[in-house]
């Protein structure tokens, strides 16, 4: 519920605003254009807005608020969106989520909601259960830390991406470890991580090789334990600047990894595979936006 607003004039000119909903919904895309009705009620009369105007929020405790309106239970200052649809935060605010449950399982569609800010996961299962980014919000802020048993997989809401890894293709993060997630526009968000890699263990090499069909592999640490026949194929993801894949081949032939379609590896091409001995792991740094280098050692 929105109980008032009021301007005080000048440069800049500062809107204020008391309101009772939560800081979640208020950083929310559209939040500022769901309250015109309520903010032209409070104020006798259609609101005009500049995209000069500062708006100086206050959130108050809904049950206290009839008896007590300037009790204050947070108060932040925002920027209005160009659509006048949406506020962004000026000075930080960082909501906090504890003791968030994995989807066991894994998986997108079943995935357990994260909110913007602070994330705590505590419980990871197995390997490979999830959590879901909320719809992208530019400008804002998700930040997880895995203190769970197995490495977590955080998968973009429907139709987003994250670090160009493809629509809907989860990052996983290690037990132990955090990442930050930032929304750069309306369907992407980019990762600053920190702690230990994460780690997919077991996985299976494209039977017949290639690149169209070969085995995706993610950030951090892969451990390819099956390969029937030589030249069975893995893939890196697209390239990303500063970030590391290791790749240990624990199967039965030499493993042939491709670069992601376009990409390419120690400069051998576009699209040309490196080959990896039974028992070497490579490791693979992002160096250029569609290049890797890789470092390999032997037995």
């Amino acid at each position: 519920m929105l109980y008032s607003i009021s301007r005080d004039y000048g440069i800049p000119s500062l809107v204020r605003i008391v309101t009772d909903d939560a800081i979640e919904a208020i950083i929310a895309t559209g939040w500022l254009g769901l309250q015109t009705s309520d903010i032209d009620r409070v104020n006798n009369g259609p609101f005009e807005w500049s995209l000069e105007d500062s708006v100086l929020l206050t959130i108050i405790n809904p049950v206290t608020a009839s008896v007590n309106p300037g009790a204050a239970k947070y108060v932040n200052l925002f920027s209005v969106f160009p659509d006048l649809q949406s506020l962004n935060p000026i000075t930080t605010i960082i909501p906090n989520l504890q003791n968030v449950v994995a989807h066991a399982g894994g998986g997108q569609a079943l995935a357990y909601p994260l909110n913007l800010g602070i994330n705590v996961v505590t419980v990871v299962a197995t390997a490979g259960d999830s959590v879901l980014l909320p719809a992208n919000v530019v400008g804002q802020t998700v930040i997880v830390t895995n203190t769970g048993a197995n490495s977590l997989n955080i998968f973009p809401f429907l139709g987003d991406n994250i670090n160009n890894l493809g629509i809907n293709v989860p990052y996983p993060l290690a037990p132990q470890a955090t990442a930050e997630f930032l929304g750069v526009d309306n369907s992407d968000w980019r990762t600053t991580a920190s702690g230990g890699y994460a780690s997919t263990q077991g996985l299976t090499a494209h039977s017949g090789g290639g690149q169209a069909s070969a085995t995706q592999l993610n950030i951090g640490v892969n451990v390819v334990t099956v390969v029937v026949t030589t030249n069975d194929s893995v893939v890196l993801p697209t390239t990303v600047l500063g970030k590391t894949v290791i790749v240990q081949n624990a199967g039965g032939a030499a493993l042939n990894v491709f670069p992601a379609v376009g990409n390419s590896i120690n400069q051998l091409g576009a699209n040309v595979a490196i080959q990896m001995i039974i028992n070497s792991r490579a490791i693979f740094i992002g160096t250029q936006p569609t290049a890797w280098v890789s470092i390999i050692q032997s037995g």
